[in-house]
């Protein structure tokens, strides 16, 4: 008969070692862990306060040996009845910007499109001249990413950011080619939404990625590090 084990859960210098703890981790061919779930009692949470941004361990102990099987970063925390869902990241994965692998476009002047991808490799825009396309005037813009790692069931506003939840903001790829990267970008667990005003698209992807990323920024230091009472 093999030995029982329960597992044990370390948030920094906080340590939570209960049966009642569940959870799994994943990994890939090559063995290397790259993400872990947890589910625990919220009273536990509540006794305990762990730090939601601090360093976390996962390790399994049969009360005399303890093996360790993951450490990693908080991704996303769910509250659920009576309980709480913690996804976990490797810190290769934490706050990671994941590209699509392409772009697609709709009603965008040509000159626009080679003017972009000539920045996007490396030439100065004073070194870039298009025939027919200059840019301007200041307009504004509509931009919009998927974020991972957040859980969110209505609209929230962060300064000028908005988070929504799945699906309110993804119809905004909506006829864009080609249809795989079209797909990927609709599947956005949450949408961040951000108005700047720009001369070209480029310029407000840029202004608009660096508003998310502030928004995003603060909230992770607003984080509270325990479960809310209410």
């Amino acid at each position: 008969m093999s030995e029982s084990y329960h597992l044990v859960v370390r948030f920094g210098d906080s340590e939570i070692s209960d049966s009642r703890v569940t959870g799994n981790v994943s990994s890939e061919a090559d063995k290397i862990y790259l993400t872990a779930e947890l589910v625990l009692p919220d009273e536990l949470l509540t006794a305990t306060s762990p730090d939601y941004q601090a360093e976390v361990e996962i390790s399994a102990s049969t009360g005399t040996d303890r093996h360790v099987l993951f450490t990693g970063y908080v991704d996303r925390v769910i509250p659920e009845e009576g309980s709480t869902r913690i996804s976990l990241v490797t810190r290769s994965r934490f706050m990671n910007e994941v590209s699509l692998g392409g772009f697609g476009y709709r009603n965008v002047h040509a000159g626009e499109i080679a003017w972009t991808m000539a920045q996007n490799v490396g030439f100065p825009p004073e070194k870039i001249t298009i025939q027919d396309w200059k840019p301007g005037p200041t307009e504004l813009f509509e931009v919009a990413t998927a974020v991972d790692g957040i859980f969110v069931d209505r609209p929230i506003a962060l300064g000028k950011v908005t988070l929504f939840p799945n699906g309110t903001a993804s119809g905004l790829a909506d006829g864009m080619k080609p249809d795989d990267i079209r797909a990927r970008y609709a599947e956005g667990p949450v949408w961040a939404l951000v108005f700047p005003q720009a001369k070209t698209l480029l310029e407000a992807e840029r202004e608009g990625v660096r508003q998310i990323n502030l928004a995003l920024a603060w909230l992770t230091v607003r984080t509270p590090t325990a479960p809310c009472p209410c």
